[in-house]
C-alpha cells in the first residue's frame, strides 16, 4: 500500500470512527452533519469564487466575501464549541492512612536485605507548606 492511499485508509477510518463510535448519539451526529454542510457550502463557496474573472476598474466588492467568510467562521467555531465533550470533574478522595499496629517492634536492618513484612512507623497528611523565600538578592 502506497503513501497515499494509507493516508487515505486511516482517513477514513478516522471518520468512521468519529462518525460511528465516538459521536453515536443523535446530538453529536447531528452535529457532524452541521459541520460536513458548513464544509461543503464553504468549498462551494470558494468553487465558485474562483474562476470568476474581476472586469478592470469595476468594484471588486470583496467585502461580501469577507462577511461570509466570518459569518462560516462564526458557524464553524460554534459548532465545535457545540460538539466539544464535556469534561467530568472528579470527586474528592480521602487519603486512606495505613493502620499501624501498636507495641510491635521495628526493624534495625543493615546493608541490602530483602523485608517481607513492613511496618509503618508514621504517617502524615502531606498539607505542603508554601515556600516563602526571597529571591537571593540582597
Amino acid at each position: 500500500m502506497g503513501l497515499i492511499a494509507r493516508k487515505l485508509h486511516s482517513a477514513y477510518w478516522m471518520a468512521r470512527y468519529w462518525a460511528m463510535d465516538k459521536y453515536a448519539t443523535p446530538c453529536r451526529r447531528a452535529v457532524l452533519v452541521a459541520a460536513l454542510v458548513v464544509l461543503s457550502v464553504q468549498a462551494v463557496a470558494l468553487w465558485q469564487a474562483a474562476p470568476v474573472a474581476i472586469a478592470p476598474g469595476a468594484p471588486r466588492g470583496a467585502w461580501v466575501q469577507v462577511v461570509i467568510q466570518i459569518a462560516l467562521l462564526v458557524i464553524s467555531a460554534y459548532i465545535a464549541y457545540a460538539s466539544r465533550p464535556k469534561p467530568q470533574v472528579p470527586d474528592p478522595v480521602s487519603g486512606q492512612a495505613p493502620e499501624t499496629k501498636d507495641g510491635k517492634a521495628l526493624k534495625e536492618l543493615f546493608g541490602t536485605v530483602w523485608v517481607d513484612d513492613s511496618a509503618i512507623v508514621g504517617w502524615a497528611n502531606g498539607t505542603p507548606e508554601p515556600i516563602r523565600k526571597k529571591g537571593g538578592k540582597k
